[in-house]
């Protein structure tokens, strides 16, 4: 289980953190050598073999941090891994490799539960949808076979159409006005209109 909220020692090693609970040992002692070994192999086969064995988790970006909890979780021989909103803290160059490395694990066989909100990225990255709505199955089916609005109504419960009801709008008096705003510039001009005698 990768949690939104990592949970990782961010002063300890990327092969501490991965052996973290069931390190190596013989006769009572550590056997680093095969602590190191074992993050190495777990690195290689998440395809980011750059990232050091012995450096300091903090020192990593969100995405190397997340990369060293899935390297966690193949190291312990985990067949099924829970990715919870994995993307939160993820630029979007980091969310494609997240899904690059999603799809690679899928072909060793691994299965993926990939919690989200966002439905682009379940479009994008899983085959089969499950809606989970106060605690309880509110419909799935294959992920190719499911619009976006179709998802949403099982996510609300109601249809789309009803999501946001369109209303008449008419446009008032402007409340702020900028003008001579320049990328870099330290000045600008501003007129704010009076509110207190507004309708």
């Amino acid at each position: 289980m990768i949690h939104q909220e990592l949970s990782l020692a961010p002063h300890l090693s990327v092969m501490e953190n991965i052996a973290l609970g069931v390190e190596p040992a013989r006769m009572g002692l550590i056997e680093w050598r095969r602590m190191r070994e074992a993050a190495a192999d777990a690195l290689t086969q998440l395809g980011h073999p750059e990232i050091r064995p012995d450096g300091i988790v903090s020192d990593l970006s969100p995405a190397g941090q997340q990369l060293v909890e899935v390297a966690r979780a193949l190291a312990s021989g985990a067949r099924v891994v829970v990715l919870d909103e994995p993307t939160s803290s993820l630029t979007h160059a980091d969310v494609e490799r997240l899904f690059t490395l999603i799809r690679r694990l899928k072909s060793q066989g691994l299965a993926i539960v990939y919690i989200s909100h966002f439905i682009e990225e379940v479009k994008a990255i899983s085959d089969r949808v499950v809606v989970l709505r106060d605690g309880a199955n509110a419909g799935g089916g294959r992920t190719a076979e499911l619009s976006p609005e179709t998802i949403v109504e099982r996510m609300v419960g109601r249809e789309v159409e009803d999501l946001y009801p369109r209303t008449p709008r008419e446009p008032g008096e402007a409340l702020l006005e900028l003008s001579e705003v320049q990328p870099g510039a330290a000045t600008l001009t501003l007129r704010l209109l009076d509110l207190r005698h507004a309708p």
